[in-house]
């Protein structure tokens, strides 16, 4: 008889230490999502200015002869607050999935210490819709995701956007002066 009550109270212990358990998660859940909710229309905005600013500092550097002696200075602290606010939001925004599947590990942890001797665990139901439900991830607006290799991604998409614009306008405009060219030949005929 004693054993049963020393089993339900131990059991009973398990639930309600998962129970506190889950609800702290769904707390940090909750605060996380308003987090996202407060700051991806910020987010946003920060990385178009700066993505804008990058591009065009990069095709600068193409279109102006000799822009180490006019624009260095210039351009290395562009650059410098680019890539330290970007690397700043992506590594911390890029932490917050990773911290979340680690709550998750540690739940699944106690839940599977506090398994009964039959192999059941008790509110299984419970930690089941904490692992069902999609991880949260700060988005710029719902539009991207910030992860660990969105700066990377990102960076090289800005320079070869610059770049691409940059070729097609050293190619618009030697196009343009050959077609000058042949015009004023053609009409001296």
């Amino acid at each position: 008889m004693m054993k049963v009550t020393i089993g339900w109270h131990s059991n009973l212990h398990s639930l309600l230490t998962i129970t506190a358990l889950k609800k702290k998660y769904m707390a940090v859940v909750k605060s996380v999502e308003m987090f996202e909710d407060l700051f991806s229309t910020p987010a946003l905005f920060l990385m178009m200015k700066n993505f804008c600013t990058l591009s065009i500092a990069i095709m600068d550097m193409m279109y102006i002869k000799n822009w180490i002696s006019k624009l260095s200075l210039e351009v290395f602290f562009y650059f410098a607050f680019i890539f330290v606010s970007l690397g700043i939001l992506t590594v911390y925004a890029g932490n917050i999935p990773l911290e979340l599947s680690s709550i998750k590990t540690v739940l699944l942890d106690i839940m599977s210490e506090q398994s009964g001797p039959d192999g059941s665990f008790c509110g299984e139901k419970q930690i089941q819709c904490i692992f069902q439900r999609d991880v949260t991830v700060l988005t710029g607006w719902k539009i991207f995701n910030f992860d660990r290799g969105f700066l990377l991604k990102s960076l090289v998409t800005v320079i070869a956007q610059a770049v691409l614009i940059y070729q097609l306008g050293v190619t618009v405009s030697s196009s343009g002066g050959s077609s000058n060219t042949c015009s004023k030949n053609c009409s001296a005929f």
